[in-house]
């Protein structure tokens, strides 16, 4: 007789009220039992059953429906089988149908349908079917027109319950480059009320499914019920099938794909026009660079005759602005766009200069959409966001514009902090340090374009304006008439598509100068430290070398186009190189004016002459000449007296000062009016001996400080002659 082995008490009733021979086990595994040591044995119940008389017993293993296709059941029937066929069992497997509604089916309830064991019997296969792919088991999740509904599994069949009154899928799996690390994201289509929404979720904000209120608003319903955003995650995941994977670029520059260069701008990227695999290769290339950098778009080179048209309108400005602000403005547009570069540029003057739209003209060689009304950033943003600017410009030109310190004495400070923290980071090619949450270090992002700068007044700080290349701009210097035809061409793509010709024909020989930059700067350099700059700031000459390399390399490509021929493209390099020496010579009379050591010395002489310090004698009494040392007469009638004015700062013995450092540090500062001295004591003695203004130093001690008995205390002090600190004055009375 057939032999039918069930899981349940109640399903085998039920074979058994049919007449069938059937046995039950409480569970899938429950087949087997624990022995003294602690395995795994069959139960000794097996023993008890005949499995085979004269010829093998027909066995037949029958579970429910949904059971079959579960790997963990799979297995345990698999076993299941394994020991009854060793006892001479024929062993076949019952697969039932599913119910009508799709819910699982029972022995029990198969022959509550009118079906008897045969038909059960006729079922069965000899062999169990293998597991079904992942792709093949039916989802329990489905997109109707109301919204994502979940298929939910109950003893009574199974039930819809609607997730969300929206459909969403994923219509790609974005991967966002910006040249330092990759963030993950996902593109949304979302569906609601016949409105298609489309838009972006960073991978580790999608599970949490609070995308849904931000995208789409108040109409967006994800409704009660427990555990429905873990539902609503897979399902959304699950109803997208083939995800495409899509690389995009979140910054602007040169990348290298595989092995061809390409620059980056808002709509793609540009290869070397000569090569039709750069071109169909610089088409696949997607760019999503940050909100407020949608006008850096950069044409795709079309005819020689309007590159040439293009390059010659970018050279023009040679004609439409004075040459002193038109080299430096051309060399640091067409130097940024070579490779990430250590000087920032400053176009200082007062207000109606037109500083900013002359800045806007070198931006627009980045993009038609560029203006003085639409710049990349402002001096009035945050560090933060002046910092990201800067480092998803790659290989462009950044402009920051306005920097006028104005308000109270904290908010101008605030001002020069942030332009050094700014300024400063893209000197050093250094960013600010970051770390995740878990505490692990994330890497730094620094400035990665050149920034040009434009304000009334300049920032604080000897080292940072060392940084920096200063144009100064006066009242008419800039001709109106011409700066209109400057922003026609600008605003019609004129130097935009200079831009992109320039780049597409660096494209071609990219290597060159990804390997040989910085030897050329350090060439030129040397060249223009023999022109008179070996005295002036050691950063001067390399500032002006990278200019120039900027500027040489338009001129190359201009005559390479056609543009120039050979005698105006010598005229165009001389040119360059006198205006830029000029420049040069103007940043080192700047520089000296700032130089620490000597702008010490300017305060304190203006401490003194305003009575805002003085200097005593040995004795501490009133010196020779006090008018010249901070001394006034006071008192009225026949008894005047001279009385110092302010902190007293040192002594002076004949023609010799003896500086107390701390007092004449601290009165310097405070005649600063915001830029003082920010330099330790040591680090101004340093400063102060470098320059020569030290009469002496204690060479037994090895100290730049000299040791002096001044009214019988002992005193460190720093020795300087009276006349490099206050010129002689006339006799006083």
């Amino acid at each position: 007789m057939p032999l039918l082995i069930t899981e349940g008490v109640k399903k085998a009733d039920a074979a058994i009220s049919q007449g069938a021979c059937c046995l039950a086990v409480l569970g899938v595994w429950n087949w087997r039992g624990t022995n003294e040591h602690g395995g795994k044995t069959t139960l000794p119940d097996f023993d008890e059953i005949a499995w085979k008389g004269e010829t093998a017993r027909d066995v037949y293993l029958c579970f429910d429906s949904d059971c079959m296709t579960k790997p963990p059941v799979h297995l345990a029937l698999e076993r299941l089988g394994e020991v009854i066929r060793k006892r001479g069992a024929r062993l076949r497997f019952v697969y039932l149908p599913h119910q009508p509604d799709g819910s699982k089916m029972g022995l029990d309830d198969y022959l509550a349908l009118g079906k008897t064991p045969k038909d059960i019997f006729a079922l069965a296969v000899e062999h169990l079917k293998p597991l079904p792919s992942p792709e093949s088991v039916p989802l329990p999740y489905e997109l109707t027109s109301t919204g994502i509904v979940w298929n939910k599994a109950t003893k009574d069949g199974t039930i819809p319950q609607l997730l969300t009154n929206f459909g969403a899928r994923i219509a790609a799996d974005v991967l966002c480059d910006d040249g330092v690390e990759r963030q993950r994201s996902f593109h949304l289509e979302c569906t609601l009320k016949g409105a298609i929404h489309s838009f972006q979720v960073k991978a580790e904000e999608f599970d949490a499914c609070g995308w849904a209120s931000r995208h789409l608003g108040a109409a967006a319903v994800i409704f009660p019920g427990r555990a429905t955003n873990d539902h609503l995650r897979v399902a959304i995941r699950q109803l997208s099938p083939d995800v495409p994977v899509r690389r995009v670029y979140a910054h602007t520059g040169w990348i290298q794909d595989e092995d061809r260069w390409l620059y980056l701008h808002n709509e793609g990227a540009l290869g070397h026009v000569e090569a039709s695999s750069a071109i169909e290769g610089a088409s696949s290339i997607t760019t999503q660079l940050p909100e407020g950098l949608e006008s850096f778009v950069l044409p795709v080179p079309n005819s020689e005759t309007a590159n040439a048209s293009a390059v010659r309108a970018s050279l023009e400005l040679l004609n439409l602005f004075p040459v002193a602000i038109a080299v430096p403005l051309l060399a640091s547009v067409y130097r940024s766009a070579l490779r990430p570069v250590d000087l920032g540029m400053w176009f200082a003057g007062p207000s109606g200069t037109f500083k900013s739209e002359v800045a806007a003209i070198g931006q627009a060689h980045f993009g038609a959409g560029w203006t003085s009304r639409n710049l990349p950033c402002s001096w009035a943003s945050t560090p933060t966001f002046i910092e990201a600017m800067g480092f998803h410009l790659k290989d462009a030109l950044c402009v920051i514009d306005d920097f006028a310190p104005r308000g109270s004495l904290t908010e101008i400070s605030q001002l020069h902090a942030r332009a050094d923290r700014i300024l400063r980071n893209q000197g050093n090619g250094s960013g600010r340090g970051r770390g995740r949450v878990d505490g692990t270090p994330r890497r730094a992002k620094p400035p990665r374009g050149l920034f040009l700068s434009t304000g009334e007044d300049l920032p604080d700080g000897y080292s940072l304006r060392a940084r920096l290349l200063v144009v100064n701009f006066e009242p008419g210097l800039i001709d109106s008439k011409n700066l209109t035809i400057a922003q026609n061409r600008a605003s019609d793509g004129h130097y935009a598509r200079s831009m992109a010709a320039f780049i597409s024909h660096q494209a071609g020989h990219y290597n060159y100068w990804r390997e040989n930059l910085g030897s050329e700067v350090r060439r030129l350099s040397r060249e223009f430290a023999q022109s008179g700059l070996s005295d002036g700031h050691l950063r001067l000459a390399d500032n002006i070398a990278n200019l120039f390399l900027g500027y040489e390399s338009f001129v190359l490509f201009a005559a390479a186009a056609g543009v120039v021929g050979e005698e105006e493209r010598e005229s165009l390099m001389a040119q360059g190189r006198r205006v830029l020496l000029a420049l040069a010579h103007l940043q080192k009379v700047l520089h000296g004016a700032k130089e620490p050591a000597q702008r010490f010395l300017e305060l304190l002489r203006s401490a003194l002459i305003a009575g805002r310090a003085h200097i005593a004698d040995l004795r501490g009494e009133a010196p020779d000449a006090p008018s010249r040392w901070g001394w006034r007469h006071s008192g009225s009638g026949n008894y005047t007296e001279w009385q110092g004015q302010g902190e007293r700062i040192g002594w002076v013995d004949d023609e010799q000062v003896y500086l107390n450092t701390d007092a004449a540090l601290g009165a310097a500062n405070k005649m600063s009016f915001g830029e003082g001295i920010s330099l330790s004591g040591s680090t101004l003695h340093r400063r102060l001996a470098e320059r020569g203004y030290l009469a002496s130093r204690d060479s037994t001690r090895q100290t730049l400080t000299i040791r002096k008995v001044i009214n019988g205390v002992r005193q460190e002090v720093l020795h300087l002659r009276a006349a490099t600190l206050m010129p002689a004055m006339s006799e006083d009375a």
